[in-house]
């Protein structure tokens, strides 16, 4: 499932389903690729939160967390309380 996710947030991010006749990428996941409309609406979040932030550097391949565990947070700064 990870890859998977990491794929199609790189397949959204280039919005390649756009290029591929489809509204959004729901349009794209639920018709062409036949996911039920309720998983569809939750892999369009999960991809989301794989994708890298800007001036991101991946470390480890997995979404980095911040102090709550909140995927795509920076984490934080050393010797900072919290």
């Amino acid at each position: 499932m990870a890859e998977f996710l990491v794929a199609l947030a790189e397949f959204d991010a280039k919005r390649v389903w756009v290029e591929l006749g489809y509204p959004s990428l729901f349009a794209y996941l639920h018709r062409e690729l036949g996911v039920s409309k309720g998983a569809a609406f939750y892999r369009k979040p999960a991809a989301q939160l794989v994708q890298p932030l800007p001036g991101d550097r991946p470390r480890s391949g997995r979404p980095r967390r911040d102090r709550r565990g909140a995927p795509g947070a920076p984490p934080p700064e050393e010797g900072a309380s919290g």
